[in-house]
């Protein structure tokens, strides 16, 4: 009877337990990030928090203002946040960083102990099936926690 109740414990499992903590959403303002990030909602659960994360590219001009590109982009994350976080009442947290955009995203991951990556793909590009692109590969082998890809709908 031991091994029935263990049985039957172990396939009730609360929201808590399934969704996951901790999930990080990279946000380049594309419709794809923002599929992305009500996709990360909807997997939520109460206690959960994401984190939005923009990552600047390095240029030559974009280290000669970085801090006005910065500063810009947070604006920007706090507005998308709001446009698009609906009724959810989660704790939303921005981070902006700069440099190669996979290397920020997955280092921003373990940092911050992330579960889950939710990343946006754009299939605009006819190759987009076969080729992810550059940074969406790269999380997608990388990360040391689970990745969803968030397609466009049709």
């Amino acid at each position: 009877m031991d091994i029935v109740a263990e049985s039957k414990k172990q396939k009730t499992k609360t929201a808590r337990e399934i969704s996951p903590q901790r999930i990080l959403v990279p946000i380049n303002f594309s419709i794809s990030s923002k599929r992305a990030f009500a996709q990360a909602l909807s997997l939520a659960g109460k206690a959960s928090r994401i984190t939005l994360l923009h990552v600047i590219p390095h240029t030559a001009e974009s280290d000669r203002n970085i801090s006005g590109l910065v500063a810009s982009a947070k604006r920007s994350l706090t507005t998308f946040t709001e446009s698009s976080r609906g009724d959810y009442d989660l704790s939303i947290r921005i981070l902006v960083r700069t440099g190669v955009p996979f290397q920020e995203i997955l280092a921003a991951a373990e940092e911050n102990n992330i579960e889950m990556i939710v990343l946006g793909v754009n299939e605009s590009d006819p190759l987009a099936g076969i080729e992810l692109g550059h940074t969406i590969d790269r999380v997608s082998r990388y990360a040391r926690c689970s990745v969803l890809l968030v397609r466009q709908s049709e």
